[in-house]
C-alpha cells in the first residue's frame, strides 16, 4: 500500500495505483470533497486513521517538503514513519538550493508558473541537509541523488527494520 502525502487537488499517484495496491491513500489538506473518501484524505498525515499505522509499505512526498514550516515538517515526517511499516520506504522529492533562482525567474518574471506556489516554498534543502533530517526523523537514506540537472532532488529512505510501533 502506498501513501501519497501531499497528493494534490487530484489524488493522480492513487487513482493511478489503485488497482494494484488496494487500500493506498493520498492525503491533502486541500483535497477537495470529490476525491475524498477510502483512498483520499482531507487533512495532514496526522489524520490517517490510528488503525493504519505500521501498515503502509511505501510513503511518498512528491515536491511537498519545501512548503511546510520546520515545525510541520518534522511532525509530518515522523507520521510518515509511524505510518509505514517497519522496513517500508519514504520516497521524496524537493527543488535544489540552485533552483530557487530560477524558478523565480520562472514565476516572476516570465509569468510561466505559479507565482503563489513558488512565494509557498519556506525551504530549499541541499541532500546533505535532507540525508541529516531524515536520519534525525528515525529513517535510514538508502540513496540520493539529484535530477533535471541539478534543479530537482530524490531521496529514498527506510524505516528500520527492527523499530516497533509507536
Amino acid at each position: 500500500m502506498v501513501l501519497d502525502i501531499g497528493c494534490g487537488t487530484e489524488n493522480w499517484l492513487i487513482r493511478s495505483v489503485d488497482r494494484c495496491a488496494p487500500g493506498s491513500v493520498g492525503i491533502d489538506p486541500h483535497l477537495p470533497d470529490e476525491f475524498v473518501g477510502p483512498s483520499g484524505v482531507r487533512g495532514l498525515v496526522a489524520d490517517v486513521i490510528p488503525e493504519r499505522m505500521g501498515t503502509f509499505d511505501v510513503a511518498t512526498s512528491l515536491a511537498v517538503i519545501e512548503h511546510l514550516e520546520p515545525a510541520d515538517r518534522d511532525a509530518m515526517f515522523a507520521d510518515a514513519r509511524r505510518l509505514l511499516r517497519p522496513d517500508g520506504l519514504l520516497v521524496l522529492t524537493t527543488p535544489s538550493p540552485r533552483s530557487k533562482p530560477i524558478l523565480e525567474f520562472l514565476a516572476y518574471r516570465l509569468h510561466v508558473i505559479s507565482e503563489h506556489e513558488i512565494r509557498d516554498h519556506r525551504a530549499y534543502y541541499s541532500l546533505e541537509e535532507l540525508r541529516d533530517f531524515l536520519g534525525s526523523c528515525g529513517f535510514v537514506v538508502e540513496s540520493s541523488s539529484t535530477f533535471q540537472i541539478g534543479l530537482n532532488q530524490l531521496v529514498v529512505a527506510r524505516r528500520p527494520p527492527d523499530e516497533g510501533l509507536e
